[in-house]
């Protein structure tokens, strides 16, 4: 979606970023070895004062399908070809403290190309830089017992990128970039998030998290692009509510073969392949109609996005893990307007610990 994609994508990277790699973090970060029949994923983990975890997030997407409704728009496409290529890197800090406390930041660095190759915007917009940081302060409310973990957490997200950007379209018109090729939002927002893990088995463990965006000041300070070529439409943009749910559970692979096909004697583990595990998760990402605080102003999309995740985790050494995913969209729906989604997208997460 051309004003959605940059802030739906953005949101699926923290989201993602909130899952395995640490209590509700990058996806693929895990802590094996110390509990043999654990699920592998630092999602699993028990939170440890002290403890410092360092992680970078790659995600890819290529917005080339325009959708209206549940429909894509293949006259749209042809009409005004526009495409949309998104990679965010993400850095996310985590530092557990005493009393069941979390603190993390989550800094994003945006490199996003919209190509239009018809109209009065013809010509390519590039968003690049710092985005908006974000920083949480979660709780562990239960912690102890493997069988159900729980968190909640209050964060804010800062409007440190850029969002009112111009460029020079190939008709030689200047305007202000679309809010998808803008680094940030130019808004205060805050948040809410939960999230937690359950060992239903020695086989499967299964992790969740939520997270609600609002905004209070939901009108931008970026000019809408469609009303400075057109005249028609909000003058403004629209810094839009938005959510994020992920449930998935992760699998031992290696650990579990190796267990089935001990026999009187058992087999001896092998450290590096014993942290390798799948993964298998369900997302969902909503933009609604309406903010939870003030007035609906600007101009917005409105969508809601299904999401299949199948991946790979793995931990090679205690302080070391790495994942590789990919979300597959198995339903969208774009509503108040039209707008560019991706068919899928790519994910790549390597994390640091120190204890």
């Amino acid at each position: 979606m051309p004003t959605r994609c940059r802030s739906l994508a953005i949101l699926l990277v923290t989201a993602l970023a909130t899952l395995v790699c640490r209590p509700a973090d990058a996806v693929g970060c895990v802590s094996v070895g110390v509990q043999p029949n654990y699920s592998v994923g630092e999602a699993f983990s028990f939170h440890s004062p002290g403890r410092f975890r360092l992680t970078y997030l790659y995600t890819y997407s290529d917005a080339s399908h325009f959708y209206f409704g549940e429909t894509r728009e293949a006259a749209i496409e042809r009409g005004v070809a526009p495409t949309t290529l998104e990679n965010v890197h993400t850095g996310i800090f985590e530092m557990d403290l005493p009393w069941r406390m979390t603190l993390q930041a989550e800094v994003p660095f945006v490199y996003i190309k919209q190509a239009r190759e018809q109209g009065g915007a013809s010509g390519t917009m590039t968003a690049a830089g710092l985005g908006d940081i974000t920083v949480l302060a979660k709780k562990w409310i239960a912690e102890d017992n493997p069988i159900f973990r729980f968190y909640f957490g209050l964060g804010l997200r800062i409007p440190t990128g850029g969002s009112n950007e111009k460029f020079t379209s190939q008709t030689g018109n200047r305007i202000t970039k679309d809010f998808a090729a803008q680094p940030g939002t130019g808004r205060f927002a805050g948040l809410v998030e939960a999230g937690g893990t359950s060992q239903l088995s020695d086989l499967f463990g299964l992790f969740w998290q939520a997270r609600y965006i609002f905004t209070p000041a939901s009108e931008s300070p970026a000019n809408n692009f469609r009303n400075e070529l057109t005249g028609l439409g909000p003058e403004k943009n629209t810094d839009s509510d938005s959510a994020n749910f992920k449930v998935g559970v992760s699998m031992p692979i290696v650990r579990k073969i190796r267990e089935w096909m001990s026999t009187e004697e058992e087999l001896p583990p092998i450290p590096a392949l014993d942290g390798l595990a799948g993964l298998f998760a369900f997302q969902a990402a909503w933009v609604p109609f309406d903010d939870v605080f003030g007035a609906t102003k600007g101009f917005r999309r409105s969508a809601i996005i299904l999401f299949i995740e199948p991946g790979i985790i793995w931990q090679p050494r205690p302080d070391l893990s790495m994942s590789v995913s990919f979300p597959l969209v198995a339903y969208r729906k774009v509503q108040k307007a039209g707008g560019n989604l991706p068919e899928w997208v790519a994910q790549f997460s390597v994390t640091f610990t120190l204890d």
